[in-house]
C-alpha cells in the first residue's frame, strides 16, 4: 500500500509492503549461483521539498527478514537524501544546469547487497531546452570508507522526428578487492542506442 500527497511545497509518500522481495540474495546450488527471493516486510518514506530553484529530496526504508551479503537474515534501514539546485539560463538563453549532491547510507555497511552503502554522490544535469530535447546527466558516487568511485553518464537527443540517439557509460574506479564493487571492476562499459518510435514523434 502507498499514500502520497502534496502539502504546500512538500510532496510526501508513505508506503508499506509485505511479500516476495525484488532484490534477491544469491546462493550456490548445484554448482551454480542462483537467486533466492524471500518474504520480507518493508516500510518506506519519501519526501521532496521545493524551495525556489532547489529541490530537497529524501527516500528511506526499513526492512525485516532480508538476507545480507553473507546470506544471513538481517533487519536494516537504508536512506538517500540530498538536493538538486538548478541554475537557469546559464548560457544567457535556454540552457539549464542542475547541481546534485546526495548521500546514501545502508545500515549493513560492508554486509550490504548494494555498492551504495556509505556513499557521497555528486553530479550535474544539463538540459539544453532545444527543439531536439538534448539532455545530459553525469553522476559520481564515492565510497566514504574505501574511496571506490562509480562514474555514470547518460545523454540523449532527438535526431529525427521519430528517432532519438542515446549514450550511456559507466566506469568503476579504485575498486577495493574486498568490497562488493570488486566484482564489477571489469564491467565498465559504453553503450550507444538509437531508438525508433512507431506511429508518432519521439
Amino acid at each position: 500500500m502507498r499514500f502520497a500527497g502534496v502539502f504546500g511545497d512538500v510532496d510526501l509518500g508513505v508506503s508499506g509492503f509485505y511479500g516476495l522481495g525484488h532484490d534477491p540474495a544469491f546462493v550456490f546450488q548445484g554448482g551454480a549461483l542462483r537467486p533466492f527471493y524471500e518474504l520480507i516486510g518493508q516500510i518506506g518514506l519519501d519526501a521532496q521539498y521545493t524551495s525556489g530553484a532547489t529541490l530537497w529530496k529524501f527516500e528511506g526504508i526499513g526492512r525485516i527478514n532480508q538476507k545480507n551479503r553473507d546470506f544471513v537474515n538481517e533487519d536494516f534501514a537504508a536512506a538517500t537524501g540530498g538536493l538538486e539546485h538548478t541554475l537557469f539560463a546559464v548560457d544567457g538563453d535556454n540552457m539549464d544546469l542542475g547541481l546534485i549532491a546526495e548521500y546514501a547510507l545502508d545500515s549493513r555497511f560492508d554486509d550490504a547487497t548494494t555498492i551504495f552503502q556509505n556513499d557521497l554522490i555528486l553530479g550535474a544535469r544539463l538540459a539544453l531546452n532545444d527543439a531536439a530535447s538534448s539532455s545530459l546527466l553525469f553522476t559520481s558516487a564515492i565510497d566514504v570508507e574505501s574511496a571506490e568511485i562509480n562514474l555514470r553518464l547518460e545523454a540523449s537527443r532527438r535526431v529525427f522526428e521519430d528517432m532519438t540517439l542515446g549514450l550511456e557509460a559507466q566506469a568503476f574506479l579504485n575498486t577495493d578487492n574486498q568490497g562488493l564493487a570488486s566484482s564489477l571492476k571489469r564491467d565498465s562499459y559504453l553503450r550507444v542506442k538509437l531508438t525508433y518510435f512507431f506511429g508518432g514523434g519521439a
